[in-house]
């Protein structure tokens, strides 16, 4: 008999020990998981920050090297040069001077795009068929 009840405490016992040792493990996980989360914030709370980021070209690599490294890591060929329509002008003067008249008559692009992400596309659309207008005009 006595050695039934050794027998049960010893199996307790295990099981207690298995058990603080899971529950141990899980506090660990837990803290773990806090370390990493510490100075991220509360996603709600951070939404609520202007946290824009602000890239610039520099940020990118040339389009050479991307294409370079988009064939290497991935295994696959993109074309290089494609050709795409013709060109409408027939002289690179005719070029510069509609670019130089689109931008005397349109404001910065990056105001039309701001205008545009905020749901105002006129602005847009009326560059687009300005540099339509323009480039029919200087390439006849």
């Amino acid at each position: 008999m006595q050695l039934k009840v050794t027998l049960r405490l010893n199996f307790l016992l295990n099981c207690s020990l298995v058990l603080l040792l899971c529950f141990v493990a899980l506090l660990q996980s837990i803290r773990h998981c806090l370390v990493l989360l510490a100075g991220k914030g509360i996603p709600n709370a951070l939404s609520q920050v202007n946290m824009a980021a602000h890239v610039t070209p520099d940020n990118f690599p040339p389009s050479v090297t991307a294409v370079d490294d988009y064939e290497r890591d991935l295994g696959s060929a993109l074309t290089r040069e494609a050709v795409f329509g013709r060109d409408p002008f027939q002289r690179q003067s005719d070029r510069q001077a509609c670019e130089v008249q689109f931008c005397r008559d349109t404001p910065q692009l990056s105001v039309l795009f701001s205008r545009a992400t905020h749901g105002d596309y006129r602005p847009l659309q009326d560059a687009v068929l300005r540099l339509v207008d323009l480039t029919c005009h200087y390439s006849q």
